[in-house]
């Protein structure tokens, strides 16, 4: 009575070695404050390191103390323990690890990973190693502070707070049986190690030809000896280190702050609205903020990467990913898809090296060739069919082909060859076997996935409010077919950024009225009217807000539709705010204005016209009374 209570081992982690009398070693890298909305509960998370023998990996432990009923006797609480799988498995090091210790920054730290903590393994040989937590398996330098035999045995970590003009090393002591003791110092990482490391672990991983090593070393500029390093045989092994090397500089290690599935990409969301128009609404999953703006970035972790390092970073991965086989196929994929989030859509002249884009796009066309002899049959491309000794096989899954098939078209966006990319998926999508193929594969892209990626790449461009961007939407082939084919979301490029409802007008600044722009109105409605969509004439939608909605069958009510929207009819537009924005002149010119309202009365007078034929003894058709409608609320307009 009144002893302690009973005590439950967890099992954490087991070690090859763990039969072996090893000292274990445990050390806290990164702690966690109270977490969990349950006020009953209380967890603390902790990113722990575990060592024994040669062996050490990391790994997510959660602490839950059990606070409810009150504690158990001699004022000890029921806590339960659980921990993740270790973070890319577990690193063998040449010698024994001995003693382990975290490098804090010196500063206030942060989310980069030059500011993340790092640990300091001592091993029995008498170096110390200096690695990151979410990357052990990969060193980041070495110090040797033991003589032969080795009698350093411990590591004290100094904090040194950070001074202006400092280099910003860490520092740590090691201590000797005898007495003596070193003051080991870590300068930071630069951008020269970087590259030089980053270099020759491609290399380990796809040997000297198996990737744009070049372009890659003039881009990241790394020295002629890590250019000229040969390396040995690629192995698995070299290219699962070269994963998970990556995907921890870019932040997209589990846990490590890249997270999810990268951004959210621009959903549109298509209705009739109650003015009888369509209307094509914009979801970017960030919940309040401009519908046009790009979406947030998940690459916070990496945000100390220059363009150039995240590019080609992002390409490797992509690379390597596929190497690895159709497991690896979502890993590429979400970082594609983050990198060209945090990229942008729009980039400034020079933001990019020509060597960098090289990279990206060269990494981007073998994989298109790859995916192309996966997806069409399941045959090996040119680059299966003499494979080097230890070369991973390739993805045979058409699902999987598909998500790299997505990857390539994410990189060639990263590095801003949007033309490219368009081409490369209207090329797909007119190819009957490639289409086949992936539609009836689990995981393939059916022919609406096709368009709504489509559609949103081209919403992107056309929100971006730069002129080269919203040229190409217009005049590539791909917007032309995309309409003809699927008339609405085709439409939901163009209006996905008007304003939905009489607020969003009231609050809408003259120069983000839709038609402000000198030029790009009225070239939308040629475009439009050019459009020959097929099925013919349809039975006009039910009536919502007195005016029915037009069935978009014809170039004619697409331009409608679209001017209906630009100029607030359909959307619910102050009637008085409109006048007065024209009438004062705040509009860049009031006449284009004008012009607009002129050209959508005479689209609803001609739509009139030819909805009455001769033998119809003068009554309109489903369709001509849904024009006539609107040029009656179109004349009765303030605006």
């Amino acid at each position: 009575a009144g002893g302690l209570p009973e005590v439950k081992a967890s099992r954490i982690l087991t070690f090859a070695q763990s039969s072996q009398v090893h000292p274990v070693i445990a050390l806290e890298v990164r702690g966690a404050g109270p977490g969990g909305g349950d006020v009953a509960r209380q967890k603390l998370t902790s990113l722990v390191l575990l060592a024994s023998g040669r062996e050490c990996a990391t790994l997510d432990l959660t602490s839950t103390a059990e606070t409810r009923g009150g504690g158990a006797a001699g004022g000890l609480v029921p806590t339960s323990v659980s921990a993740t799988s270790p973070r890319h498995g577990t690193a063998t090091l040449p010698s024994p690890i001995l003693a382990a210790s975290s490098l804090p920054p010196p500063g206030e730290g942060g989310d980069a990973p030059s500011n993340r903590t790092l640990v300091a393994l001592l091993t029995a040989d008498g170096l110390v190693h200096v690695r990151s937590p979410t990357c052990v398996a990969v060193p980041l330098s070495s110090v040797e502070v033991g003589t032969r035999p080795n009698d350093y045995f411990t590591l004290v970590p100094l904090g040194r707070p950070s001074s202006p003009g400092g280099d910003g090393a860490r520092t740590v002591v090691a201590a000797s049986y005898g007495g003596e003791a070193r003051l080991v110092s870590v300068r930071p990482d630069g951008p020269q190690d970087f590259a030089d490391r980053l270099l020759k672990l491609s290399i380990d991983c796809f040997g000297s030809n198996g990737f744009p090593r070049l372009e890659l070393a003039e881009a990241t500029g790394a020295t002629f000896s890590a250019t000229s390093y040969v390396g040995p045989e690629p192995t698995g092994h070299g290219r699962a280190l070269l994963r998970q090397y990556l995907e921890s500089v870019l932040g997209l290690d589990d846990g490590g702050g890249g997270g999810g599935r990268g951004h959210a990409e621009l959903q549109l969301v298509v209705s009739d609205d109650d003015g009888g128009g369509t209307e094509v609404a914009v979801d970017d999953g960030a919940g309040d903020g401009d519908a046009g703006s790009p979406p947030p970035s998940s690459h916070s972790a990496s945000s100390d990467l220059g363009p150039d390092e995240l590019l080609t970073c992002t390409a490797l991965l992509c690379l390597v990913c596929f190497q690895l086989g159709p497991a690896a196929s979502l890993a590429a994929c979400r970082a594609a898809r983050s990198c060209a989030s945090a990229m942008g859509t729009v980039r400034p002249a020079g933001n990019v090296s020509r060597a960098a884009m090289a990279v990206c796009s060269l990494v981007a066309d073998r994989l298109l060739k790859e995916v192309d002899a996966l997806v069409r049959g399941g045959r090996r491309g040119p680059a299966q069919q003499q494979q080097p000794r230890g070369q991973a096989a390739r993805p045979r899954s058409a699902a999987a082909g598909m998500e790299y098939f997505e990857s390539s078209l994410w990189l060639l966006r990263c590095c801003g060859c949007h033309e490219r990319a368009l081409s490369v998926l209207q090329e797909r999508m007119s190819s009957p076997s490639f289409r086949n193929a992936s539609s009836g594969s689990s995981g393939g892209w059916s022919q609406i996935k096709f368009d709504s990626y489509l559609t949103t790449h081209l919403s992107e461009l056309w929100s971006s409010r730069d002129d080269r961007c919203m040229g190409l939407v217009l005049t590539s082939p791909a917007t032309a077919e995309l309409l003809a084919r699927n008339p609405t979301l085709g439409l939901g490029v163009f209006v996905s950024t008007h304003p939905r409802n009489g607020d969003e007008w009231s609050s809408l600044r003259p120069g983000d009225d839709p038609l402000s722009h000198p030029t790009w109105p009225a070239r939308v409605v040629d475009l439009l009217k050019s459009v020959m969509p097929p099925g013919g004439d349809g039975p006009a939608s039910p009536v919502r807000g007195g005016v029915a909605s037009l069935p978009l069958t014809s170039g004619r009510a697409l331009a409608v539709a679209y001017l209906e929207s630009a100029t607030g009819i359909s959307t619910g537009r102050p009637a008085d705010a409109a006048a007065d924005l024209v009438r004062d002149g705040e509009t860049p010119d009031g006449g284009r204005a004008a012009d607009m309202h002129d050209e959508l009365s005479y689209l609803l007078l001609e739509g009139v016209v030819a909805e009455r034929g001769d033998g119809d003894g003068g009554t309109d058709t489903p369709a001509g009374a849904a024009y006539r409608d609107k040029l009656r609320r179109l004349l009765a307009w303030p605006g």
